[in-house]
């Protein structure tokens, strides 16, 4: 991912929000390695169940990336509890997207089950959407119970008005054969 393209889109507001709980995947992470994939053209998103049998699921899974959410449905559900904490953020751009690695202290919790916040990492175009929409970027939040679960809140972005809370992270954005990056300190609220 380029810092150029990114910074394009320079100010955010945020669209919709989306919580996703999984759990641990059986296939192996390294597939990903294996497979050239991205989210635009022939390798994006749309034919990723079409790029290796490993990835199967993103074609026929009723739950895999991506998700095309079509339309609401009523429901009543706990509110997310959100505790965090400021921390120096470690910024990687390993070549699909820009990661930001977050120290311990953050985290969420869903149903009384708590997760922690490891890592938040941006989509460009976004990786799901509505009613076949795509939008400029999604952020996604994955937090990790100790179990090893995931819970994942996106967060739909469009183009927009400056918006000062991120320009530390775009600020920092490393190339792709860049070194991680640190900025000192922060807090995603």
């Amino acid at each position: 991912m380029e810092r150029r393209t990114l910074l394009k889109l320079f100010g955010f507001g945020a669209l919709e929000t989306m919580l996703g709980v999984s759990f641990p995947s059986r296939v192996s992470a390294s597939v990903g390695h294996e497979v050239k994939w991205g989210y635009i053209g022939e390798s994006g998103s749309q034919n990723w169940g079409n790029l290796s049998p490993e990835f199967q699921l993103c074609k026929t899974g009723l739950q895999q990336s991506p998700i095309d959410l079509q339309r609401a449905i009523a429901a009543e559900l706990s509110p997310i509890e959100i505790d965090s904490k400021e921390s120096p953020l470690r910024i990687v751009n390993n070549g699909h997207t820009i990661q930001v690695n977050y120290e311990s202290g953050s985290s969420i919790k869903v149903d009384g089950q708590t997760f922690n916040l490891v890592q938040f990492h941006f989509h460009d175009p976004s990786e799901h959407t509505i009613d076949k929409k795509l939008f400029d970027m999604e952020l996604h939040l994955v937090h990790r119970s100790d179990a090893g679960s995931l819970a994942v809140i996106g967060v739909l972005l469009k183009q927009g008005q400056h918006n000062a809370a991120l320009q530390p992270i775009w600020d920092a954005f490393p190339d792709r054969n860049e070194p991680e990056q640190v900025v000192k300190a922060y807090n995603t609220t």
